[in-house]
């Protein structure tokens, strides 16, 4: 857990680096940035987008958690939450506080390295893809702070949490260490990541990309149930 626990710290220093230099940027090289910034999560997801072997069934596991998603209204609640905690640490940086948090919770929780890390680590001890990731997750969290400000530092927070509840839940959470789910799963994450890059290309919110992550656990739950039966 000590591992997980390191992540967030190095989103939290990424962030503050980000932060100091952030302040010396103009409009608009912060602008540039975010679409650069676009263009690479873009090209990332696609990457594990591509990777499916079977496109049906990612389609489908795509429109139920899209539908599962915006029942629950995933998108408001981490805004609303992003909203909270400006409030309770009286952070008054204006809509780039809520739209950094939530970016920056997007990117550092979507993909196979943010699920498959705590289990690996849980089931054998093996911290290895935490330790990769805590240094990708400090490059981009520099990146993001630079740019949203000092919203990106309050995902650290979820991403422990997150990552903690992958880690308790391990033993549980086996099956997804099997090629065909873990498959899945990235391919999933890809498309989530893509269309997250459209939205930073964009400049705005033209998909609600949070309701789409219920997706990324059908293909565990779908697991299961195949095991079972």
């Amino acid at each position: 857990m000590s591992i997980i626990i390191l992540n967030g710290i190095f989103i939290v220093v990424g962030s503050l680096i980000g932060l100091f230099f952030g302040k010396s940027l103009s409009k608009n090289i912060t602008e540039s940035i975010i679409k650069v910034l676009g263009i690479f999560v873009f090209i990332m997801g696609l990457k594990d987008a591509l990777t499916y072997k079977n496109g049906m069934y990612i389609a489908c596991y795509l429109v139920v958690g899209t539908i599962i998603g915006e029942r629950l209204d995933l998108d408001g609640k981490l805004k609303n939450l992003g909203e909270l905690l400006q409030k309770k640490l009286k952070v008054n940086s204006g809509a780039n506080t809520v739209q950094g948090f939530v970016t920056a919770v997007l990117i550092f929780c979507v993909g196979s390295m943010a699920i498959l890390g705590p289990i690996k680590i849980s089931l054998n001890g093996d911290g290895s893809l935490i330790y990769i990731k805590s240094i990708l997750d400090g490059v981009m969290s520099l990146m993001l702070a630079s740019t949203y400000g000092i919203g990106v530092i309050f995902s650290a927070v979820v991403v422990v949490v997150y990552q903690g509840l992958m880690f308790f839940m391990g033993s549980w959470l086996k099956l997804i260490t099997e090629p065909s789910v873990m498959g899945d799963i990235t391919a999933i994450g890809g498309v989530i990541l893509a269309g997250l890059g459209v939205n930073l290309l964009l400049s705005e919110e033209k998909l609600k990309i949070t309701n789409i992550l219920p997706a990324m656990f059908l293909p565990i739950i779908v697991a299961f149930f195949i095991k079972i039966v």
